[in-house]
């Protein structure tokens, strides 16, 4: 196991390679969602403006008849703890980043240079020496360098391998309490600071304060006044639905997934 990432797959007493099957405590027929709204509404001091209005109206955490109903599926959040599954699927991603790399270094006969005695050999007081393309010569050969060979890093995983390892960090975060739905991502401005303070008031009864990471999790096209203000907050990082993986995932404290991306991930994981 990297020794970065080994903090951020969770760990069990025994530490068995294989967990039991044993079925998650949770009824949700209808999971609560948080209604975020318009993230770029800024309050106008304590009582006034939109947004205090629509906080008013939408404080907490809420079930809301007009949002669709949400079951969400046991075959995704429903896995039992694999280890073993986490750790090859984050292994797998951190090999496949480094990718191919090709390197290749000068030899001796390939530097541009002439065959000619630096300086005579005898009577100048200092050592011996050649031509100027040696490795101890300043735009010389590089000695011992890469000789041009392929080095593939990545390795091969089966994608139910995958797509398991995914539906189990899911689990694993309902599990642990720290996943959060919400009904949308979107901003009507480009604020970071109104974005920040609104999900923080919004998180707030998930236990989640300020030094937490989070992940969210949005539909394929994301509102881009949203993104654009998340992005400025280094605790926060929000990625599409189709790019949803096991290690940001386990990277980040909490999981914020939108409607939409719950029912893309069922839709997608569903299948395998």
């Amino acid at each position: 196991m990297p020794s970065n990432v080994s903090g951020l797959i969770p760990r069990l007493a025994d530490t068995p390679k294989l967990v039991p099957v044993s079925r998650l405590l949770f009824q949700h027929d209808a999971f609560p969602v948080t209604r975020l709204g318009d993230c770029g509404l800024e309050e106008e001091g304590e009582g006034g403006g939109e947004g205090a209005d629509e906080d008013a109206a939408f404080d907490g955490v809420e079930d809301f008849d007009d949002l669709p109903s949400l079951n969400l599926s046991a075959d995704v959040f429903n896995q039992p703890l694999r280890l073993d599954l986490l750790h090859r699927v984050v292994v797998y991603q951190r090999n496949k980043f480094r990718g191919k790399r090709t390197a290749k270094t000068k030899t001796i006969s390939e530097v541009s240079g002439s065959g000619r005695k630096m300086r005579p050999q005898k009577g100048s007081g200092r050592a011996r020496i050649g031509h100027n393309r040696a490795a101890h010569h300043r735009g010389g050969a590089k000695a011992h360098g890469p000789k041009g060979v392929i080095q593939d890093y990545s390795t091969k995983l089966d994608k139910g391998v995958r797509r398991l390892g995914l539906k189990v960090a899911l689990s694993q975060k309902l599990r642990e309490g720290n996943l959060i739905i919400v009904d949308d991502f979107r901003s009507s401005a480009m604020k970071t600071r109104v974005v920040k303070t609104r999900l923080l008031k919004k998180f707030a009864p998930y236990d989640y304060s300020e030094d937490m990471t989070a992940l969210l999790i949005g539909e394929n096209e994301i509102d881009l006044n949203f993104r654009k203000s998340v992005k400025n907050l280094p605790k926060m990082r929000v990625i599409p639905s189709i790019s949803a993986n096991v290690y940001d995932v386990l990277n980040h404290k909490k999981l914020v997934l939108s409607i939409q991306a719950v029912l893309d991930l069922q839709q997608r994981l569903e299948r395998f």
